[in-house]
């Protein structure tokens, strides 16, 4: 027992090492792209991929796509988040960032190619049915969890923050839900738990800062 005790401890400290490896390629990336330029940091990560005393998962793309998306290099992160897709082709993380990137830079039509791909991946896909499933304007914000909540509201730009006017359903599958038509345009939103507590979207990674709060962000084209 003793020894499958420390097997177990010695596992888990070379995940949390590597881990914190991925993270900071993730800046080291970010640094290059600053200082440097897009193509360079994507050569650096192609010289970097084969090279064992780095760990890269998608997570380290994905995440560093997000961070150029929410500061403003929308055509950064497109390019970030086409690398991660192609090293990571059966993704539905890399094909449903791919997408939202494309979403934030008004090109609907590559969206909602891959929105349709994460989708037929996974049919739950939420960020997928959040930023990509808007026939006529009408998008459905989901969230999940907060099982033991009697009240979930959809706060934002579009309601003026107000937790009484769209406030989410909980559906047979125990997920939270509402539907919500919005013109074109861009919109910033958090759920509010049982008029309290503040959250962002988990499954939307495009979040602003207007004023106060970080918000979550969707954009209906």
């Amino acid at each position: 027992m003793k020894t499958i005790t420390t097997t177990f401890a010695l596992l888990l400290l070379l995940i949390t090492f590597q881990i914190s490896k991925a993270e900071n390629l993730t800046e080291r990336l970010k640094n290059t792209i600053e200082k440097q330029g897009i193509q360079e940091g994507i050569k650096q990560y192609k010289n970097l991929k084969n090279d064992l005393n780095f760990y890269l998962t998608e997570k380290t793309l994905d995440d560093l796509g997000y961070q150029l998306l929410n500061e403003g290099n929308t055509d950064e992160a497109i390019k970030i988040f086409q690398l991660n897709q192609e090293e990571f082709p059966n993704s539905e993380t890399a094909n449903a960032s791919l997408a939202s990137a494309y979403t934030v830079g008004g090109d609907v039509k590559k969206a909602n190619k891959y929105f349709d791909k994460a989708l037929k991946m996974n049919a739950l896909n939420v960020q997928a049915e959040t930023l990509g499933n808007q026939k006529d304007g009408v998008i459905t914000f989901r969230l999940t969890g907060y099982e033991g909540a009697k009240k979930v509201a959809l706060i934002g730009n579009f309601n003026q923050y107000q937790h009484d006017k769209n406030v989410l359903y909980k559906t047979e599958n125990g997920i939270w839900e509402c539907k919500v038509r919005l013109p074109k345009g861009v919109f910033y939103y958090q759920f509010m738990i049982e008029d309290e507590v503040k959250i962002n979207d988990p499954a939307n990674k495009i979040s602003y800062k207007p004023a106060g709060d970080w918000n979550s962000v969707v954009v209906v084209n």
